[in-house]
């Protein structure tokens, strides 16, 4: 065909595609409307990951499992705490009193994240469009040690939606089914930054039921390392059916069976809702237990990490091997896949880095991982295995890193 007869042809697909084109942008324009206006527009389970899938191809700024927050604010709680008012996205949604949040930042290139609990009531949210979070700064750990020397206000941090299980439903499902006169009312125990969920939970309540009963009891090491101090002096100040016990552990010993007997003399006729390091949570449940607390009225915080780690897996040394990219990473044990292949340099995929969602599911070539979650060892080859909740063993090759 001449050149001149093609030019009508090619003049009416540049048209047509411009139009295409202009449709598409207007589509995703009011997309990304509807998305930031709606908070959990996608369903639950696989069709929402799907969904949000689709969305990302779209536009990555559509990801519903990754919404941006702008810190407005940072306060110094004790020498190692800080809380970090963050301003999400409307798109985030709403949280119960209890829950916590995955936060992602990017360090030295590679995308890190923690779980964290809201230690605020949601009527912050509602009130004001802002959410708090309050973390310690603990040796070696990553997040929390970039946050206290980087993070400033006006900062964007990455927020997945709520999550979690420990919230003050527990309290009134103990009572349905153990009955009002077996659980009469809640006792919150914690143990260092454990109060963060619990102070999101109990000013909820008392919002709620200014007179209600309610018992805190709250170990840390001395004064200086009491959390929330004044807030909680406050909540005792205005509601007379809150009690508060604050032990310093360093003068007044650690927590006991006769500790909490003193402290709480009906403590058999109260759900009980613990948060702090594992030990603490495990060592509250026997003791409560003992003293008659029914066990499906205690309730812990754990992240989703319901199997305490194997000595196998915290003290073998471990060698894993990278198939794709040539090389390998020694450990000694307790790093996941995932925490090692980000150490190697590489970028695993990863979601909720709590072996929930599976989005870090890998090949294993061959060798042995231990499983967190479950506390089994698959030595299976050519199998898939959950990246952020398995660790290595031994020898072990991932195919496609």
């Amino acid at each position: 065909m001449p050149i001149t007869g093609a030019m009508p042809l090619l003049v009416t697909g540049y048209h047509t595609l411009h139009a295409i084109a202009r449709t598409l942008e207007a589509s995703v324009s009011t997309l990304h409307e509807r998305v930031r206006e709606t908070p959990g527009i996608l369903p639950p389970g696989l069709l929402g990951s799907y969904l949000n899938f689709l969305l990302c191809e779209i536009d990555p700024r559509l990801n519903q499992a990754r919404v941006p927050a702008a810190v407005v604010a940072i306060t110094q709680e004790t020498d190692t705490v800080r809380s970090y008012v963050l301003r999400p996205a409307r798109r985030w949604g709403s949280f119960e009193a209890g829950q916590y949040t995955r936060i992602e930042i990017e360090i030295d290139g590679v995308r890190i994240s923690r779980n964290y609990s809201m230690s605020c009531a949601p009527s912050k949210l509602e009130k004001t469009g802002c959410i708090s979070i309050t973390i310690k700064q603990v040796e070696g750990g990553r997040v929390s040690n970039w946050l206290a020397e980087h993070c400033q206000v006006g900062d964007l941090i990455h927020l997945a939606p709520a999550n979690g299980e420990f919230t003050l439903v527990n309290f009134e499902t103990a009572r349905e089914r153990l009955g009002s006169d077996r659980i009469k009312a809640p006792l919150f125990v914690a143990a260092g930054s454990g109060i963060t969920p619990i102070m999101s939970m109990l000013e909820t309540r008392l919002q709620h039921e200014p007179m209600a009963d309610t018992h805190l009891t709250f170990f840390v090491r001395n004064e200086r390392e009491v959390i929330f101090s004044s807030r909680m002096q406050q909540l005792a100040e205005r509601h007379p059916g809150l009690k508060l016990d604050i032990v310093h552990t360093d003068t007044d010993g650690l927590v006991s069976k006769e500790k909490l007997l003193k402290l709480v003399p009906d403590i058999a006729q109260r759900s009980v809702h613990i948060c702090g390091p594992q030990g603490f949570m495990s060592l509250v449940t026997e003791e409560a237990t003992a003293l008659g607390v029914a066990p499906e009225a205690v309730f812990i915080e754990s992240f989703g990490a319901a199997v305490p780690a194997s000595p196998l897996s915290t003290n073998a040394k471990a060698t894993l091997h990278f198939a794709r990219s040539g090389g390998s990473i020694e450990s000694e044990g307790g790093k996941t896949l995932l925490e090692l292949g980000e150490a190697a340099g590489l970028r695993p995929k990863f979601g909720c880095r709590s072996g929930i969602c599976k989005e870090c599911l890998c090949e294993k070539a061959s060798g042995p991982v231990y499983n967190r979650l479950t506390g089994e060892i698959d030595s299976e080859p050519g199998v898939h295995v959950q990246a952020c909740i398995s660790v290595p063993i031994g020898q072990v090759s991932i195919a496609g890193w």
